[in-house]
């Protein structure tokens, strides 16, 4: 039969100890920052006592690098491309702008509204009426009276 202190203790043994760590890092001295996780991890840990120690820290330095780089390239590509789509998109907007413009051009008075406007008739219709069977009677009797 099992007491529960020494159940307590059991599952208190396998549990990760956490330990605060409070440092500053100075973008003048980056090294120094790195030099304190060192000695805490050294004072706190066993981790620096493993002979994969120098291994697994080199791994992770250039898993850092690694994934700094990928997203320096992402930016970069990023800005790249933003001038040409910022270019395409003043165009269609340009476009849109100017679709609206024309559908919205609306005559300031509604044709039923409208005055009539007189118009002179060309002079080549009123010769083709004069030439007929009735115009030239007419224009007989314009001449004659």
């Amino acid at each position: 039969m099992a007491i529960i202190s020494e159940v307590e203790e059991e599952s208190s043994s396998s549990r990760p100890m956490i330990f605060p760590f409070r440092a500053t890092l100075s973008s003048a001295n980056p090294l120094g920052f790195l030099e304190k996780v060192f000695d805490f991890l050294g004072e706190q840990s066993d981790f620096l006592k493993k002979p994969s120690a120098e291994d697994e820290i080199v791994v992770a330095v250039r898993a850092a690098k690694e994934k700094l780089k990928k997203a320096e390239k992402k930016k970069a590509e990023k800005e790249s491309v933003k001038p040409v789509e910022k270019k395409a998109e003043k165009e269609i907007v340009k476009l849109v702008e100017k679709k609206v413009e024309k559908e919205s051009v609306k005559p300031t008075m509604a044709a039923s509204s409208a005055e009539p406007i007189e118009v002179e008739k060309p002079k080549e219709e009123e010769e083709k009426k004069e030439s007929g069977p009735i115009g030239k009677i007419l224009k007989k009797k314009i001449l004659f009276n």
